[in-house]
């Protein structure tokens, strides 16, 4: 199950690198950053208030209930005798105006007893409805605070230290425009000096490299022993 997922972090780097080259996947890098940090904090914590909002309902219920114990009322046994008489409420029948008619004690409905328990039943009803919401509100909280949010963060990590593993050799071998492949022969090496001054902003950084690796006979080839070698001046 957690094949295309992984597949998913470790692959779309390195498809970007291989098919565009080594810009695409900063880009892909930087998506990755710029939005997997926004869905982990947000996923993190949305999670964590979900679960904070069940607690904080779930204590107002337990204050209620032992406001109710305290005042010597049988929350249960309260709820029935409610429900029992919300039944039989209305006879059925409405008035001139289309408004339900409302029975009377002989029907089997007391209004003052069904007063005196409403103020307690109102109250119960609505805990008891907001715990429910918070139920189905942990039930999505808890796997993003727990699971989903830390995991974008690993998915962010992955990605990053994936990419740095095989950020050479994305350098170098791509579809769409390879990068110059690196020196490792005398021949190469005068090449890319010979062309040092195609860019005029690093040109003498290229010079001082150039200088260096030919008088340190890196390769096989040093200037000393080839006294007609110039390094180009600069353009």
């Amino acid at each position: 199950m957690m094949i295309a997922p992984g597949a998913l972090v470790i692959g779309s780097p390195l498809v970007a690198g291989f098919v565009f080259g080594p810009h695409a996947t900063a880009g892909v890098l930087a998506g990755n950053i710029v939005s997997g940090v926004q869905l982990a904090f947000s996923q993190s914590n949305s999670g964590g208030a979900w679960d904070n909002a069940k607690k904080e309902i779930e204590a107002h219920k337990a204050e209620f209930r032992q406001k109710a114990e305290d005042a010597g009322v049988d929350l249960k046994k309260m709820r029935m005798e409610y429900n029992k008489l919300e039944a039989f409420r209305y006879t059925g029948e409405e008035d001139e105006f289309g408004n339900p008619i409302e029975a009377s004690v002989d029907q089997g409905f007391d209004r003052e007893k069904f007063e005196q328990l409403e103020k307690w039943m109102a109250r119960d009803t609505e805990l008891r409805e907001n715990h429910v919401a918070s139920i189905v509100g942990d039930t999505v909280g808890d796997p993003l605070k727990d699971t989903s949010g830390p995991a974008i963060n690993i998915l962010v990590k992955l990605s990053a230290i994936t990419s740095l593993v095989f950020g050479n050799y994305l350098a170098h071998y791509h579809i769409f425009g390879n990068a110059e492949a690196p020196i490792h022969t005398g021949d190469a090496l005068l090449l890319r000096c010979n062309s040092l001054g195609d860019n005029p902003n690093t040109t003498e950084y290229v010079r001082k490299q150039c200088e260096q690796w030919l008088g340190k006979d890196y390769f096989g080839w040093d200037m000393a022993k080839n006294p007609g070698f110039e390094l180009p001046k600069k353009k």
